[in-house]
């Protein structure tokens, strides 16, 4: 009997560059800051998101973003903006489909989708 495959997905908003305005883009966007490791670097992750696929993570970003598409496009002028995604399972032979609706955030923002594939 085979065990069940291990799948782990996880979403985030990074803006990074020099002279971050950390709290302003928090207040900007109603969030959280989940980085405290570095100045340079604002990133909020989806939260309890592993167990979430990544399409259901990647909407309910867009959720709490789309009210600031103009602010976080107006970002893209100073900062580098990107949204990370990670794709982890111990299955060497699976895929992952991401939706047309999920990929909506990446369309708005005018920024390119990327996937970190793990495989443990």
């Amino acid at each position: 009997m085979n065990p069940i495959p291990y799948f782990r997905y996880s979403v985030s908003l990074r803006i990074s560059g020099n002279d971050l305005e950390s709290d302003e883009i928090s207040a900007k966007l109603n969030l959280i800051n989940s980085s405290n490791r570095r100045n340079d670097v604002w990133i909020y992750k989806i939260q309890h998101g592993e167990d979430k696929h990544i399409n259901q993570q990647l909407i309910e970003l867009w959720d709490l973003l789309v009210e600031h598409k103009s602010y976080l496009i107006g970002l893209k002028v100073k900062y580098k903006l990107d949204v990370f995604c990670s794709y982890t399972s111990d299955c060497d032979h699976a895929g992952v489909e991401i939706s047309s609706e999920a990929l909506e955030i990446f369309n708005q923002l005018g920024i390119p989708f990327g996937l970190s594939i793990i495989v443990i």
